[in-house]
């Protein structure tokens, strides 16, 4: 049984990381997607600007949608593994409790920060041309992304400090 647990504990690690990895680089490509929609930062005319918007906005929709995958799977993980700790009446620490409910809550705020980048992409179209609420759409996605991530971190720095300790 322990070769499973450690097998689905470096699994978990993984799509930890993966979800970690990809909400970081859709936070930055938000990031970018919003300058590119100021005229005055690429120095260049106006409708290359939105191009460059378009595009940024769209890799952001997909490193979203991936770092919410991973997010979710992630939970999904890391509930099979606290039902087996149960099923095998191991003791669950409180911190690994809350590492489970945080990765939860990040797929809660990746899901609303995705859905919002698809909004964003959706304002960039001509049938609802609307820059204002495409930039405001994806700053909020943006930050939304970013407390997703960092819960992700969190939870990735607590399962290492977990085990660490057993290792001991």
């Amino acid at each position: 049984m322990k070769n499973k647990s450690i097998n689905s504990g470096q699994q978990l690690m993984l799509v930890e990381s993966l979800s970690a990895i990809f909400g970081i680089i859709g936070i930055t490509t938000g990031i970018l997607s919003i300058l590119a929609l100021k005229p005055h930062i690429w120095i260049r005319p106006l409708i290359e600007g939105e191009t460059d918007s378009f595009i940024f906005t769209s890799i952001t929709v997909l490193f979203d949608f991936l770092s919410t995958f991973f997010a979710g799977f992630a939970w999904i993980i890391g509930t099979k593994i606290v039902n087996q700790k149960i099923k095998d009446k191991i003791t669950i620490s409180k911190k690994e409790k809350m590492a489970n409910k945080m990765d939860l809550t990040s797929f809660f705020f990746g899901l609303v920060g995705w859905i919002l980048s698809i909004l964003s992409l959706l304002f960039l179209f001509d049938f609802m041309k609307d820059d204002f609420a495409s930039e405001v759409a994806t700053i909020i996605s943006v930050i939304l992304d970013a407390t997703s991530a960092s819960l992700v971190i969190a939870v990735i720095f607590i399962l290492n400090s977990e085990n660490k300790k057993k290792s001991i």
